[in-house]
């Protein structure tokens, strides 16, 4: 009988053969935790699932019972809700042409699926109106893998309130993903070809890091592509060097102009403030600095 370490050992390498239902969000550029690159390294092995593991996400796991639990509680005895078996992968009907998997959270009797989240308060503006875009493309996915209609989000916002959704099949949207999932898949996996990093995104930076830690002191030729890159960058680091300049001077005009006061008034009724702030000393000496804020009316 294989142990729960064994059992996920062998969801991870059956996760790593198809776009998983999380990440076709990624991969259309509309999921705001993850990008293409992620996924790209995910697959081709240069990191490991959980790597990307944090305690956010490992509590999301702990409570799915709970919040799955409470849904049944609220829906009543209409509809009997079974959680899914989470080493088990679905894969889409015509694997591996179409490269699509998912691990559905739970079923109902009726044939929907059901979607379990957890979020934290300060993300509860982005689920004011239903479902993120990112959570809406994830349900399609698992619909077009496991030919189902239905689809239900059950969302724990803030740890306080439990709301849910209906998400119903959307065949035109579904097509268009099968074939970007396909056409991604077969260019930058099969072919083992990093995805462009096109964006200045936090989270594309941080797998960059992830995925070249160190250097090796090798030389790589270019492309001619690069040449109007680095072009680029160098206008826009010029640009911010003269806008920085222009930056200082125009708060030292504001300090001079507030001198040894505190605050000065603008006649639109905006202020600034110079305040004296101190930064206690533990490796480095004590220092006394002033701070340069606007407020506005």
């Amino acid at each position: 009988m294989e142990t729960s370490q064994e059992a996920r050992t062998q969801w991870h390498k059956q996760r790593k053969l198809a776009v998983g239902a999380s990440e076709s969000a990624a991969i259309l550029g509309v999921d705001p935790w993850s990008s293409p690159l992620e996924v790209w390294a995910r697959k081709t092995g240069r990191i490991v699932d959980d790597d990307l593991e944090d305690e956010r996400m490992k509590w999301g796991h702990i409570l799915e019972p709970v919040i799955l639990g409470e849904f049944q509680e609220r829906i009543g005895s209409g509809i009997a809700v079974s959680r899914h078996d989470q080493t088990n992968v679905v894969r889409h009907r015509n694997f591996p042409a179409i490269p699509m998997s998912c691990t559905p959270d739970a079923h109902g009797s009726d044939g929907r699926l059901i979607q379990i989240k957890t979020t934290s308060a300060f993300n509860s503006e982005a689920w004011k109106d239903g479902p993120p875009l990112h959570v809406q493309v994830q349900e399609q996915h698992e619909m077009a893998v496991c030919e189902r209609e239905l689809a239900t989000v059950v969302a724990l916002i803030g740890g306080q309130r439990l709301k849910f959704w209906d998400i119903e099949r959307n065949d035109s949207f579904i097509e268009m993903l099968e074939e970007q999932c396909s056409a991604w898949w077969e260019r930058f996996v099969m072919c083992d070809e990093q995805p462009p990093a096109d964006d200045g995104d936090t989270k594309t930076i941080r797998m960059l890091e992830k995925l070249h830690p160190d250097d090796s002191g090798e030389e790589v030729i270019l492309g001619d592509d690069f040449i109007e890159i680095d072009q680029q960058l160098q206008t826009i680091k010029e640009s911010m060097k003269a806008l920085r300049s222009e930056q200082k001077e125009l708060e030292n005009k504001l300090k001079g102009a507030i001198g040894a006061a505190t605050f000065g008034i603008l006649p639109s009724g905006i202020s600034y403030s110079w305040k004296t702030q101190n930064r206690a000393g533990y490796t480095v000496a004590d220092t006394k600095f002033r701070v340069l804020r606007r407020f506005s009316k």
